[in-house]
């Protein structure tokens, strides 16, 4: 079961579905957005989505989500975009679903909900 942010990472090191993704966090490192309600349009379950930077500068944006009824097993899906609309770091004080940036988080949030 995932606890922390550095449990999650750990966790992507091995199990990530492609190389460049486990290449990037070793090489050119990746920004954890913490956690989602759900994961449109792939899943309505909650997740976590850690976003990072390819060798040549390709961005990727990877969404894990856990299985309901098997904690140790999760999902893995490339998104094209970010879900603001549905980050929950703000209401949480774990800091696996507040990301490495909560205030920016919670601000690209705010402007998504408004629109």
């Amino acid at each position: 079961m995932i606890r922390t942010r550095e449990h999650l990472l750990e966790w992507l090191e091995t199990a990530a579905p492609y190389r460049f993704i486990r290449r990037a966090m070793f090489e050119t490192g990746v920004e954890f957005l913490g956690g989602f309600r759900e994961v449109p349009p792939y899943s309505t379950d909650p997740g976590w989505i850690i976003r990072g930077k390819a060798k040549f500068g390709t961005e990727w944006i990877l969404a894990v989500v856990p299985n309901r009824t098997d904690p140790h097993k999760r999902k893995m899906f490339i998104l094209s975009s970010v879900p603001w609309a549905f980050w929950c770091g703000g209401t949480h004080e774990n800091k696996l679903y507040q990301g490495d940036h909560p205030e920016i988080y919670k601000e690209l949030r705010d402007a998504e909900t408004k629109k």
